[in-house]
């Protein structure tokens, strides 16, 4: 005879696993911006180019009130925020084979037990037909 299972303890486990593995992950990784410069396609971009669209984009919405100050303007926020991202770069600190395999198992474990828990389909919801079968008799009849 079989037991049934606990979901919300496979849930709750899965959960742990998958933020101890990403907490491992998160204290090994170094973040470094570097907004001043940054290379796009081999050419060395000062950061103070990236402003330039913005700023002909308020003049043009001072000077005029059309549509095309206001795309400028977006466009040179879209940039500017393009620019920051793009100088964003992660870099993963030294990592002894303890911590590796606590990052694996923690993110893909949990991530796997939390995938069995949200993606199971035996709730007995609809299009489940429990122990039952398709005439409606139980299977062991």
């Amino acid at each position: 005879m079989k037991k049934g299972r606990n979901e919300l303890v496979e849930f709750l486990v899965g959960l742990a696993l998958c933020a101890s593995g990403l907490f491992v992950l998160s204290q090994k990784v170094i973040v470094t911006s570097s907004f001043g410069s940054y290379m796009y396609r081999g050419y060395h971009i000062n950061g103070g180019l990236t402003v330039v669209p913005f700023i002909v984009g308020i003049v043009i919405l001072f000077v005029s009130d059309s549509i095309w100050g206001k795309i400028v303007t977006f466009l040179g926020i879209l940039i500017i925020v393009a620019s920051i991202i793009m100088s964003t770069s992660f870099r993963l600190m030294h990592l002894n084979l303890f911590d590796y395999l606590i990052i694996l198992v923690g993110v893909f474990g949990g991530g796997a037990l939390l995938a069995k828990v949200l993606l199971n389909d035996s709730g007995g919801g609809r299009g489940s037909e429990g122990k039952r079968g398709s005439k409606g008799k139980r299977k062991s009849e």
